[in-house]
């Protein structure tokens, strides 16, 4: 659907954005506490629980980045529908 350059553009711009939202104070303050709340469920773990718990932390991280990676891309997608829809009207609406 894009050119090749267009999506590794896109791609370099979310991770540019999310690189800025891990810093955010309210999202490294939520971070910080999900780790120490993570740290002490870990440490509460024995080492087999542990392995699968870890296997299943894996899981999940790919699969929420799979879904901001759709998010990304659909809001790239709906802004250039809105781009070409402006253009198009702009077209029509010259004398």
């Amino acid at each position: 659907m894009f050119p090749p350059w267009l999506i590794q553009a896109m791609r370099r711009r979310f991770d540019e954005v999310a690189a800025r939202t891990a810093q955010a104070s309210n999202i490294e303050q939520a971070y910080t506490q999900f780790d120490s709340v993570l740290q002490s469920f870990m440490d509460a773990m024995d080492d087999k629980l542990r392995n699968r718990f870890m296997v299943l932390e894996e899981k999940w991280n790919y699969v929420n980045s799979l879904e901001q990676e759709w998010l990304y891309m659909q809001g790239v997608k709906d802004g250039a529908c809105l781009l070409s829809a402006l253009q198009d009207s702009s077209r029509h609406s010259e004398p």
